[in-house]
């Protein structure tokens, strides 16, 4: 069954967050506000700020695997050892298996096929969910999971997934970005419309810190063919739905999101019945200084 990330439109606030400056109708969260609400894990390393620390997995000789394969990941250690032969269950599909550990994908609910999360699970208590380095890290965003100020990533449910095949509890959950390796931190800003009621809010990305992605994620739960959603920055379209209900990812460039200057993200949504809406999520990758 699918949860709706906005109910009812968000308080009118004004954010100055460690990373941006926001203004407007808009939300702030980093990768550890997006646990809250699912399993009964807890996550490390962040600030009052809600930013999410990534840091590097220690983990066993066998997952170098990540270094060439995975973008943006979400790891745990259970401190226990896992059986692989009943975490084999939770596998959608097997990519490797040995004695010590099995690589696959984990199918996620409510979800299509696109969205299965890739999984590395080692018999030393290691369960490691990601998505690939050529996928944008706003994939993350589990807008089918999330309710009002709680936002919830796949990732996460991925690992729930594979927890409750094994009949455990994740504990800590830590996130790390193979591709960007001296990326310190992340940050997700989102956004929701109800009915044909656009809303926006003012970005504005410090000259002094170094980003390696921005990503972003639209998306929208029509209940008529004849509706549809704008995904603009700056007036300029840069995604439309057009499908009753859709999810859409990609990438900006330096050009569409430039620092040291605010920028005007907004999604626009036409010809909504009422109860229906959009939802735009801008995702940081970055160094901080």
């Amino acid at each position: 069954m699918k949860r709706w990330f906005a109910e009812h439109k968000f308080v009118r606030l004004t954010v100055i967050a460690v990373i941006v400056g926001i203004v407007g109708l808009g939300a702030v969260w980093g990768i550890d506000v997006l646990r809250n609400g699912i399993g009964s894990g807890a996550i490390t390393g962040t600030n009052d700020n809600g930013i999410f620390f990534l840091s590097r997995p220690v983990m066993a000789a066998e997952s170098t695997f990540l270094d060439e394969e995975a973008g943006i990941t979400a790891y745990t250690n259970l401190g226990t050892p896992i059986d692989l032969s009943v975490a084999r269950a939770g596998f959608k599909t097997i990519e490797q298996e040995t004695a010590d550990y099995i690589v696959g994908s984990v199918a996620l609910p409510d979800l299509p096929e696109t969205e299965d999360v890739h999984c590395f699970v080692h018999s030393d208590g290691w369960i490691v969910t990601y998505y690939l380095a050529a996928e944008p890290t706003s994939k993350v965003i589990g807008w089918v999971y999330s309710l009002p100020g709680n936002l919830i990533t796949k990732l996460d449910v991925g690992i729930d997934e594979m927890c409750n095949t094994l009949a455990m509890v994740a504990g800590d959950i830590s996130y790390y970005h193979f591709h960007y390796p001296l990326a310190n931190r992340l940050m997700v800003i989102t956004d929701c419309a109800v009915n044909e009621d656009p809303d926006s809010f003012n970005l504005k990305i410090p000259g002094d810190f170094t980003i390696y992605e921005r990503s972003w994620s639209h998306y929208a739960v029509l209940s008529s063919s004849s509706g549809y959603s704008y995904f603009k920055i700056n007036g300029t379209i840069i995604d439309t739905i057009l499908d009753p209900g859709a999810t859409h990812h990609g990438t900006l460039t330096f050009g569409q999101l430039s620092p040291d200057v605010y920028h005007t993200v907004s999604v626009d949504p036409s010809y909504f019945p009422s109860g229906d809406q959009a939802c735009i999520g801008i995702v940081l990758v970055y160094l901080e200084p």
